[in-house]
Parts: structure tokens; C-alpha cells; sequence
């Protein structure tokens, strides 16, 4: 049976709690009004579906705590939730920002190469650009996380830069020149500046 816990016990738990130097300035506020527990925890090999139940377990047990002592404020923080709060946000980006981020660059296209042909180009040359970012890093075995999930919009991004000053440059070198020698005279201006751009960009994701 546990021993009650009269005020006498409280104010004596109190003092002692905040004579211990492991405690006060650590989990324990110098004045007592703020306190913390600390828990390590060991995840399975499934660390994901662990992960998410962990979560979801302190969730409720927050739940609970505010609805039993409403004049307490109780937060939490870890890197489990720290890990899943990022990856309802990859879900989001996934849903809502990358169908947007399309439009945007179908918009894009349109108004800065203005030809049919072009446009149709431009967006299978991302396409292609898109599903073989995502073969190589499954063929590589690299995983998509919640930090490399924002890739497809960097891939979006890059590859419609490229496509534009690759177009517009051929179009204007077109007008001087045949289709072939227009399309070397393209590749050979902007082939250093694309490259640079995507070796850099991919290089700060590793």
C-alpha cells in the first residue's frame, strides 16, 4: 500500500528534491515550480510502427495529465516525436506542396517558352528527371525519410531551370542557325552551369 502523502511529506519531498544537485537546474527549476521526467527508451527493429505507439502513448498520457490537473501545463519532447512531426509534414508536402509546386512550374513553362512543343518537352524531360532520381536512390538503397523527402521539389526545381535556359537558348540560337547546330550551341553554353548547379545541390544532401 502506498504511504499517503500529507502536506508534511510533500514540503519534505520538496526541500529534498531541491538540495539534490543532480535535480535542481536538470529536471527540477531552482524555485520548484517546473519539473521534468526523463525517459531512454529501446525501440524494436520495426522502429516506425514502435515509434509512431510511442507517440501516440504519450499523447494520451498528456491527455490524461491535463484533464486530471488542469492547473498544470504539461509539454513533451523527444526526438520520436521530433521524427514524427517531420514526417506528417513529408506527408503534406506530398499532398498538397508537390501538386502545387507542378502547376507553378507548368505555369512557368508556358509563359516563358511560349510554344506547345517546348512545354511538352520540358515536362517529360522532369518526369523522366523525377521517377530516375527516385530509381537511383531505391537502387542505391538510400531511404526516403522525413529530412530527403523535400527532394522531389529541389529535383522539380532544379531540372525546370535547367529545361527554360537549355529552350530558351536553343530558341534563340535557332533563329541563326539550323536545328542541330542550334541544339550543340545550346548544350555547350549551358552544359557547365547545369551540372554545377545539380552536382552542388546533390552534394548537399548527403
Amino acid at each position: 500500500e502506498g504511504t499517503e502523502i500529507t502536506p508534511d511529506v510533500a514540503m519534505d519531498f520538496r526541500d529534498r528534491a531541491l538540495a539534490s544537485t543532480d535535480l535542481r537546474n536538470r529536471l527540477l527549476s531552482p524555485s520548484g515550480h517546473a519539473f521534468g521526467m526523463a525517459l531512454n527508451l529501446i525501440l524494436p527493429r520495426d522502429q516506425d510502427d514502435a515509434a509512431r505507439q510511442v507517440a501516440t502513448a504519450l499523447k494520451d498520457l498528456r491527455n490524461d495529465w491535463a484533464d486530471r490537473y488542469p492547473e498544470f501545463q504539461t509539454n513533451a519532447t523527444s526526438g520520436i516525436l521530433g521524427t514524427q512531426t517531420l514526417a506528417r509534414a513529408a506527408i503534406q508536402d506530398f499532398t498538397y506542396l508537390i501538386p502545387i509546386s507542378f502547376l507553378v512550374v507548368v505555369g512557368i513553362f508556358v509563359l516563358a517558352l511560349g510554344s506547345l512543343t517546348a512545354v511538352i518537352s520540358a515536362l517529360c524531360a522532369l518526369f523522366c528527371c523525377v521517377v530516375a532520381a527516385y530509381g537511383f536512390a531505391g537502387w542505391t538503397g538510400i531511404s526516403l525519410t522525413a529530412g530527403t523527402a523535400i527532394s522531389p521539389l529541389s529535383v522539380v526545381a532544379l531540372v525546370s531551370a535547367g529545361c527554360v535556359h537549355i529552350t530558351i537558348s536553343w530558341m534563340l540560337s535557332g533563329e541563326t542557325q539550323n536545328r542541330i547546330t542550334a541544339i550543340r550551341t545550346s548544350l555547350v553554353d549551358n552544359i557547365g552551369p547545369v551540372l554545377v548547379t545539380n552536382l552542388t545541390t546533390a552534394f548537399g544532401f548527403l
